[in-house]
């Protein structure tokens, strides 16, 4: 079920204990969600006029653009020159100003003239946002979302152009913000009159969603500082008494959950303390909602919290925080559990199983990736025992899924591998998971996908040896990789300290079956890795060049039972943590030869 925003109460809210949160009340509702019909500029609204365009952030990550993004946000949409506005615009813009501020303009005159705004920003390929700000005329519009005596209509017509003005450039966005655009947007949210106008409350929601989804995280604090949460808490904690349909609380509730999400998002991430509220409303989202929309920026907006961790204390005391919602003290699930909001998360991972065209799966593996990297094993756990492990390995699997699905997903699973040992042992014995993670490194998958692959079967290999793993398998990826890709140094290193562990473990096994020779480094030079191994010493940096020689003392006029100047395979280092280059969150370090 769905259950936001109604009086009736929700048996499966009540058996998981979803509280009241300190801002944000309680799903207790139970609401059937209709499947979404108007998503963003692509929809329309009564009497056919085109919606008002949504801003989204740029993101360094295809992975992380909202779904709110405009269809048309690849139109230039205002003037970014510097050049002077049209003067024929100018003064049009500027009598139709006049009249909406002017005080003694009748109802009926103000309606037509705000109309006729709208209608310009609706039908201009560049709508007049400077000249707007030029004249006036965003304080003009303020003070009808503030007037006492405008209609709802009225009000509806300056939220809807002021919604446009905000999906200008940051500078537009900045004097709307000057001119108490937020303020007054929050102050119509607050008002008696919105409880009978779903379409009023979800514009001034779309408006301040504009605002936080500007490319200057400015913008975004300054809403908070203003009060955004309180407000939007209020609002939430009124709807079950509006006489609003369910398609009408629908439409709102999908706003204001892309709103919320924005407000976590950006670099800085904004103060936690503003948004760790969020956490209540998104996991109850996840739990209460079918709706895919609403889903998809709840999800997301749980990645934006865990991401604006900075340390790995905060990392992991956001992951509790997540995982604590609905639960009394004591009372959440242990580690080898199955988590219920995790459970949710992988069933909203595999949906492309059944609708291809289904945008969940990209947030929820993010966030179950983002999960299993924390410093905390039994957040991996957790996520493990709820089925974190399926929805990877199918994801990696799918030739379909975009690169950098598949590249974050590969990367959660080399953070599995260097968890725990009982971590990195259930990732070996899902034998399709393996297969899948041995069959992304070999040439022909994408480079990222290949080098996050490759981590996670140098982590298997140093966190469990070669009694399980394939050396010949594994001596012959790690050569195609350093052959044909340009690895960095430290994955290098890494592949070569795995065929040290293969080269160790056949000593072992030579030892202890009186074997006359080595058998994996006769598997080596089958593959050409001792090939690889003089290309290093050649003409790699000086570490590899040390360790390519290390290495080759294997191969060389020596007692083939012997092992050269190192480490015991019985006696390997402790793992300790430490970053990845590149900003991968964890990823195990480990010392071997040379």
């Amino acid at each position: 079920c769905s259950h936001i925003g109604s009086n009736s109460s929700c048996a499966r809210c009540s058996a998981h204990r979803i509280f009241h949160p300190p801002r944000l009340p309680a799903m207790t509702a139970a609401l059937q969600l209709p499947v979404p019909v108007r998503h963003g500029a692509e929809a329309v609204a009564e009497g056919g006029a085109p919606q008002p365009i949504r801003k989204r952030k740029a993101d360094e990550h295809v992975t992380g653009t909202s779904s709110r993004a405009s269809t048309a946000a690849s139109m230039q949409m205002f003037v970014e020159d510097g050049s002077a506005p049209d003067p024929a615009m100018l003064a049009e813009v500027g009598r139709l100003s006049g009249e909406i501020g002017s005080e003694s303009t009748p109802p009926t005159e103000l309606l037509r003239a705000l109309t006729q705004l709208r209608q310009t920003f609706a039908t201009n390929s560049h709508p007049p946002v400077q000249e707007l700000i030029v004249v006036g005329g965003i304080r003009a519009l303020v003070g009808v979302l503030r007037s006492s005596s405008a209609s709802a209509l009225a009000r509806m017509e300056a939220a809807w152009v002021l919604t446009n003005a905000a999906s200008g450039s940051s500078q537009h966005t900045h004097a709307l913000v000057d001119a108490g655009v937020p303020e007054a947007a929050m102050f119509v949210l607050s008002s008696p009159g919105i409880a009978d106008r779903h379409d009023l409350c979800d514009q001034c929601l779309w408006v301040l969603g504009n605002i936080a989804g500007d490319g200057d995280t400015t913008m975004r604090d300054t809403l908070l500082a203003a009060g955004a949460m309180d407000a939007l808490g209020l609002l939430f904690s009124q709807m079950p008494a509006f006489r609003w349909s369910v398609q009408e609380r629908a439409q709102v509730l999908r706003t204001l959950t892309w709103l919320m999400s924005s407000l976590c998002r950006g670099i800085p991430p904004p103060a936690f303390a503003e948004v760790e509220c969020c956490f209540d409303y998104f996991v109850q989202v996840v739990m209460g909602s079918d709706d895919a929309q609403m889903l998809y920026e709840a999800l997301w907006g749980l990645c934006y919290l865990m991401d604006g961790a900075s340390t790995e204390e905060q990392c992991s005391a956001r992951a509790a925080r997540m995982l604590s919602v609905g639960f009394a003290p004591g009372e959440a699930p242990s580690a080898a559990q199955t988590h219920p909001f995790l459970a949710q998360v992988v069933s909203c991972a595999r949906r492309a199983a059944h609708d291809l065209r289904s945008p969940l799966p990209i947030p929820a593996l993010r966030l179950l990736g983002l999960l299993v990297a924390t410093p905390a094993p039994e957040v991996a756990d957790m996520a493990l025992a709820s089925g974190a492990l399926l929805a990877f390995r199918v994801a990696l699997k799918d030739s379909n899924a975009p690169e950098e699905v598949r590249r974050d997903v590969a990367w959660a699973l080399s953070n599995i591998a260097a968890g725990t040992k009982a971590q990195a042992a259930a990732l070996l014995s899902d034998a399709p998971a393996c297969d899948a993670l041995f069959a992304s490194v070999e040439p022909g998958a994408p480079h990222a996908v290949r080098r996050e692959s490759a981590w996670a079967i140098v982590a298997l290999a140093k966190q469990l040896g070669f009694q399980s793993l394939d050396a010949r398998r594994v001596l012959g990826l790690a050569t195609a990789m350093m052959q044909e890709e340009p690895v960095e140094v430290a994955l290098q290193r890494g592949l070569l300290d795995a065929a040290e562990l293969a080269l160790r473990h056949g000593d072992d096994v030579a030892l202890a079956q009186g074997l006359k020779g080595n058998p994996v480094s006769r598997v080596a030079e089958e593959v050409g890795f001792l090939d690889e191994l003089e290309e290093l010493r050649r003409g790699a940096e000086p570490g590899l060049q040390r360790k390519a020689e290390f290495l080759s003392k294997w191969f060389g006029a020596r007692s083939e039972n012997s092992q050269p100047d190192g480490l015991s395979s019985k006696a390997l280092p402790v793992a300790s943590w430490g970053p990845m280059a590149g900003g991968s969150p964890w990823r195990a370090a480990y010392r071997l030869g040379a």
